[in-house]
């Protein structure tokens, strides 16, 4: 008579459980109570204070700012084109894709870092007020 096999680890008959759709919803959670904190921060500066934004303070650049979102905007629509590329086996239509995604995505760090330089250059800086950590 045999001795009974002992296994230790997963079989062929109980596949690993697949993680991943709880995953995404707990990083989506996280981004979520994130981006909430913020905006309670924001809204508890705005309300509880004299004024908002402080005299003397700069005003944020909105109008690069909203190019910027839309540059950033742009890289996720031609990934989404990268994506279908892929799917049909389009490998150099693939690269054309990724290098755009890729210059769109370096110009969008370029002008957050235009937009940073300019707000410290006003003197808004996080130690300096609480409006420029907002």
């Amino acid at each position: 008579m045999e001795p009974p096999m002992v296994v230790l680890g997963p079989t062929l008959e109980e596949p690993a459980p697949d993680h991943s759709r709880f995953l995404t919803v707990l990083l989506l959670l996280a981004g979520v109570m994130f981006f909430a904190g913020l905006l309670g921060a924001y809204f508890v500066l705005r309300y509880s204070g004299p004024g908002y934004p402080p005299p003397g303070m700069p005003r944020l650049p909105a109008g690069l700012a909203g190019f910027n979102t839309a540059v950033i905007t742009l890289s996720s629509l031609v990934l989404r084109r990268g994506v279908r590329a892929m799917r049909n086996l389009d490998a150099r239509g693939l690269r054309g894709e990724l290098a755009l995604a890729a210059g769109l995505g370096t110009a969008f760090v370029v002008l957050q870092g235009v937009q940073w330089r300019r707000l410290l250059l006003l003197g808004l800086t996080f130690a300096g007020t609480t409006y420029g950590t907002t």
